[in-house]
């Protein structure tokens, strides 16, 4: 099923075979991806635990597959000068061939600008795709609205230049994931053209090297910082006006099971 709607959104066929591992060695549920040396994808078999950030209810395998497939898929996608040369030298990590200027310039020669692109971008089409087409994903949780309206409202979004998986503060390495998939969703909203995120993939794919800037204008007109700048406005308006809404509720009252003179934390709450 991911297979046959990804494909069809980015509208290419792998040219290599994926290579899917099936791993039950971890307590809790995760997966990978990677293009070099040879197309491969990895599922950690466990369920993920409530308190996990890629925690949601339903089925966790499929949301995954449609994450990492599209990981794969998009790295994978190839157009011009780096289609030709990867028929010629193949997919190369340069790490394995000893890491020499070399390895490196034929590494940057045949990947996909894709690969290249930010982090942000790659785990926001991947967030995006688990959303769109699996649900509910991570787009649509609890968790994602809590983190934006409370950087909102402590006036702390946290702006296009520091959306790494190293950001050094809240939410830490969380931010290229989420301000990622928030800038794809807005792409996706606000672009009049059918199909706007496959379109920009196989744009970026088009691009030279690490231009992906480049990809983005020829769908939308606007460089990712001036979507990103939109996007933030947006995010800033909608919490606004939740956070309005949510003064005007009292807390839910809750009734204590425990005896006064017990100290009670960690609390754990049951799903009725």
């Amino acid at each position: 099923e991911a297979y046959y709607v990804l494909t069809s959104l980015l509208e290419m066929q792998p040219r290599h075979k994926i290579r899917v591992y099936l791993e039950d060695t971890f307590d809790t549920h995760n997966g990978w991806a990677t293009v070099v040396p040879k197309n491969t994808m990895a599922f950690y078999l466990a369920g993920s635990e409530q308190g996990s950030r890629i925690y949601q209810p339903g089925n966790y395998l499929r949301r995954t597959d449609y994450h990492e497939l599209m990981h794969v898929l998009s790295m994978d996608l190839r157009a011009g000068y780096n289609k030709v040369l990867e028929k010629v030298f193949g997919q190369i990590d340069p790490t394995v061939l000893g890491g020499d200027i070399l390895s490196y310039l034929l590494f940057l020669s045949t990947a996909s600008p894709n690969m290249l692109a930010p982090n942000w971008y790659l785990e926001g089409i991947s967030m995006y795709a688990e959303t769109e087409f699996a649900g509910p994903g991570r787009g649509r949780s609890t968790l994602g609205d809590m983190l934006f309206r409370t950087a909102v409202q402590n006036d702390n979004l946290i702006p296009y230049s520091e959306w790494y998986l190293t950001t050094p503060r809240w939410p830490y390495g969380s931010t290229a994931y989420w301000y990622g998939m928030r800038l794809i969703q807005h792409l996706s909203e606000t672009t009049e053209r059918p199909t706007p995120v496959g379109h920009t993939i196989q744009s970026v794919s088009r691009s030279f090297l690490f231009n992906s800037g480049g990809g983005i204008r020829r769908v939308s007109e606007k460089h990712w910082k001036l979507l990103a700048r939109d996007m933030l406005q947006q995010e800033r308006d909608l919490q606004m006006q939740n956070l309005s809404m949510l003064g005007q509720v009292p807390y839910t009252p809750a009734k204590r099971l425990t005896a006064k003179p017990i100290a009670v934390s960690n609390v754990r709450f049951a799903g009725n």
